[in-house]
């Protein structure tokens, strides 16, 4: 994917150029500004080596500017769509597919459970109403606000590179 995750972490695009438009020194050069972090890639693409900042960036080439950040698409791959079983889908879908409202996951109210954000953030979960899948079932999924129906799957579109582009065109 040429996109970037929520977390910024594994950009492999070729965007080699910051913010305000300079050119991004090669990464197995010292010129002009000399630099220890473990990167030897033969290119000026931006990148976040150790995910050490907040997003993708670069060595300039300008001497007076060390680096800077890059302006990188985000990825929409499980955030308008599904991909795999959706362990990473962050989107914002509320409603199963059966069109059923999402009951929030830091409520127990109607359904009680033990998916509560202090476990399970590191899956998407928080005080939220959003489909997740933080148990690895079949897609995303989420408890229903429905007194009668205790949990249900949500009808969110898998990723194919036929329907959904990596990242944003904007």
């Amino acid at each position: 994917s040429s996109g970037i995750n929520a977390e910024y972490g594994g950009y492999k695009g070729t965007r080699d150029y910051t913010v305000t438009g300079k050119s991004c020194q090669m990464w197995n050069s010292t010129h002009p500004h000399d630099h220890e972090d473990g990167l030897t890639e033969e290119s000026n693409y931006c990148r976040n080596p150790g995910n050490s900042k907040a997003k993708p960036w670069c060595y300039t080439n300008d001497p007076d500017t060390e680096w800077e950040y890059c302006d990188v698409p985000a990825c929409v791959w499980d955030r308008d769509c599904i991909v795999g079983k959706g362990r990473n889908y962050r989107g914002t879908v509320r409603q199963t597919r059966g069109g059923k409202n999402c009951q929030n996951w830091q409520s127990d109210f109607p359904h009680p459970h033990s998916y509560h954000a202090s476990g399970y953030a590191s899956k998407g979960i928080g005080d939220h109403t959003y489909c997740r899948n933080p148990d690895s079932q079949a897609t995303a999924w989420c408890y229903t606000t429905n007194l009668f129906v205790r949990w249900d799957y949500c009808g969110i579109p898998s990723c194919t590179t036929e329907t959904y582009s990596y990242y944003d065109q904007s």
